[in-house]
């Protein structure tokens, strides 16, 4: 930890909760009943094995069923649904950043492909985007991962080139049209015959994971793996 770091934590001190039932803890941790209510729900709803949407417990799904070879899969972690909405808004839209290391080591328990990684990108934001919230809740959760598997993370690889509009609301079809060409990668010679493990908070169609991975194998990228702290619910 940096001295500014120490300093922060000093004056602005990270809670000691569960950031789901907020029960105070050591540390800032998932208790072990979240956990067990997490499993009991994950098993409930079911889960596509490939792309990690609930309510979906096949191999592939209607989300999936098209993903090209090089896509392997994705794993998600939570649904997108009641306090795992409201915990993922809280990261995302009232820059709670100090939720990151809690709900990225969530997200370390269920990578079950740490050795077949060689390099870790989150998806990225445009610049515009960025300067707007003021921070990428995907790269954020991306550096505290490397931290704890030593996979090297590059956030310039992978750039965010159109400032696209909001997918929500927008039907498939449409959410394709609005991320067509909407990335490009700076570098392809560092990806070049690499298995890339893709970052993002959440997957809903996969529209936007598909692109980015569409566009990192055609600069050389050899497989593409996806982790999302959550999936949207069928």
């Amino acid at each position: 930890m940096s001295f500014l770091s120490i300093i922060s934590e000093l004056i602005f001190p990270t809670p000691r909760i569960c950031p789901f039932c907020k029960k105070k803890m050591d540390k800032l941790m998932v208790c072990q009943e979240c956990r067990v209510k997490l499993a009991k729900l994950r098993e409930k709803l079911g889960q596509c094995r490939r792309c990690g949407s609930f309510g979906s417990p096949s191999v592939v799904c209607t989300n999936c069923r098209t993903w090209p070879q090089y896509v392997k899969y994705n794993v998600a972690v939570v649904p997108y649904y009641e306090e795992y909405r409201e915990v993922l808004h809280l990261l995302k839209f009232q820059k709670q950043g100090w939720l990151t290391p809690a709900l990225a080591d969530l997200m370390l328990d269920f990578m079950p492909f740490k050795e077949s990684i060689d390099l870790i990108i989150p998806v990225p934001l445009h610049k515009n985007r960025f300067r707007e919230r003021g921070f990428n809740q995907s790269a954020l959760l991306a550096n505290r991962i490397s931290a704890r598997t030593n996979i090297p993370v590059n956030h310039r690889l992978l750039i965010r080139q159109l400032d696209t509009p909001h997918q929500t609301g927008l039907d498939l079809a449409s959410r394709r049209k609005n991320l067509l060409n909407a990335f490009k990668v700076e570098k392809p010679l560092e990806i070049k015959g690499k298995s890339v493990l893709l970052i993002d908070d959440t997957l809903t169609t996969g529209t936007t994971f598909l692109e980015c991975a569409k566009t990192l194998h055609k600069n050389g990228a050899k497989n593409i793996y996806g982790l999302t702290f959550a999936a949207g619910i069928k």
